[in-house]
């Protein structure tokens, strides 16, 4: 990662984590947001990054929407592992359905 890009620190909860990587293809700044709890200046922040390595590594999303961004890159440079989380969510539902 460039030194000028730098990806700002937050934290997802496994449940939100997990619902929004397993509802979404893509995502939006709101969706971020709503990962991260964050306010709407770091989700711009952080899609601007994510934005930056999709064009980097030449990953283009057709759709009528602009701005989406590609939710394996967002959770890849946020530290986001997807099985690790779903290992986390299926415990967490096991222990409140108790």
């Amino acid at each position: 990662m460039n030194n000028n890009r730098r990806f700002p620190r937050v934290r997802a909860s496994t449940r939100a984590a997990h619902d929004i990587y397993h509802n979404n293809t893509y995502l939006l700044s709101r969706d971020i947001k709503d990962l991260f709890n964050c306010s709407p200046s770091t989700a711009g922040k952080i899609k601007r990054v994510v934005l930056e390595v999709m064009a980097e590594r030449n990953e283009r999303i057709y759709s009528d929407i602009p701005g989406l961004i590609d939710k394996d890159i967002l959770f890849e440079l946020a530290g986001l592992d997807i099985t690790k989380i779903d290992r986390s969510y299926r415990e967490l539902m096991r222990y409140e359905n108790v």
